[in-house]
C-alpha cells in the first residue's frame, strides 16, 4: 500500500489491520471509530 495513491478502500485494509494488532474483532473498531467520529464532529 505504502507508495500507491490512497484510495477509500484502505480504510477497510487500515481497520482490519488495527483489529489485528489490538487483538480485537473488526466490528469493535468500526464501532469505536464510528463513535469517535460523531463525538469529534458532534453528529
Amino acid at each position: 500500500v505504502r507508495g500507491e495513491r490512497n484510495e477509500p478502500l484502505f480504510v477497510l485494509w487500515t481497520a482490519e489491520k488495527l483489529a489485528q494488532l489490538r487483538n480485537t474483532s473488526l466490528d469493535e473498531v468500526v464501532a469505536q471509530t464510528t463513535a469517535n467520529a460523531e463525538q469529534l464532529f458532534a453528529i
